[in-house]
């Protein structure tokens, strides 16, 4: 399929653009914090005990509604497809009636797959073009190290305190969240500027890009003003993040979030697949 040069110059010049800025802007945020600077605390804000039982609601809101959802969709079929892969059925007679064994070299397989070509190769499935492949990893990467980030800092920050900027927490937070926005803006400007992209792409596709956008705009927005204590713009921008963020996750069953089920559970299922029909021939 041909592409616009000038579509993917865009492309690449946006995306580029947005990774600098919020590298600079970081970068500023620890010089200006170097030998002073007042956080803002965000639990002035909203008070730690609303933010936990909003997102405990939510969670079990979406851990309700993925396992609604999954049952409807392939994704239950492949899981099912590849622990019978892992546990083949045709070994239990010999077990007495009993469930068979993990096959171990299945297993070895499946992590394989798992962690290299689905994690490091970013490997989930067919991409169109490098474009694509490039802003699905950036965008997994990042999701994966700000859940990371948020993991930590519930357990060594469970107060949710202001921490320095160049606290182990919040450079992890910077780094996930610069490679987040970065897969997002290349994911989003690529269905911009290629017209076949953007004539197949649905409402549900640009609206949990904007939810998604919207979340890590903010986010980036509430350490600024926080960090260099504005309270007027810390107080605004962080209930927009809170927004954002109520949005995000209860939609989660209902947007691309199943998409991120379903693909690896693919690539594993055609992995195993590929191993079992090789070792029968």
């Amino acid at each position: 399929m041909k592409r616009s040069g000038m579509g993917d110059a865009v492309a690449w010049t946006a995306t580029t653009i947005t990774a600098l800025t919020l590298i600079v802007l970081w970068l500023s945020l620890i010089i200006l914090n170097a030998g002073h600077g007042v956080q803002i605390d965000r639990n002035t804000v909203l008070s730690k005990d609303i933010v936990d039982a909003a997102g405990l609601s939510s969670l079990a809101l979406i851990i309700i509604a993925v396992l609604i959802k999954i049952r409807r969709k392939s994704v239950a079929i492949l899981l099912q497809e590849i622990l019978s892969m892992l546990r083949p059925v045709k070994n239990m007679p010999a077990n007495g009636g009993k469930p068979a064994a993990f096959d171990t070299a299945a297993l070895k397989e499946m992590l394989r797959i798992g962690v290299y070509e689905v994690l490091v190769l970013g490997k989930m499935g067919k991409c169109e073009d490098f474009k694509q492949w490039l802003s699905h990893l950036l965008t997994m990467w990042g999701f994966i190290g700000l859940f990371i980030t948020t993991s930590i800092d519930a357990i060594v920050n469970p107060g949710a305190n202001p921490l320095p900027i160049l606290h182990p927490v919040r450079i992890l937070g910077n780094i996930s969240g610069i490679v987040f926005m970065t897969g997002l803006t290349l994911s989003i400007t690529r269905r911009l500027v290629d017209g076949s992209v953007r004539a197949n792409s649905m409402f549900s596709d640009w609206s949990f890009l904007a939810v998604m956008y919207g979340t890590g705009a903010t986010g980036f927005m509430v350490q600024w003003f926080a960090d260099t204590g504005n309270a007027f713009g810390t107080a605004v921008t962080y209930i927009a993040h809170m927004f954002f963020v109520a949005a995000l996750i209860p939609t989660a069953p209902w947007t691309k979030f199943i998409h991120a089920l379903w693909r690896p559970s693919w690539v594993i299922y055609s992995g195993l697949l590929s191993r079992g029909e090789s070792r029968e021939t």
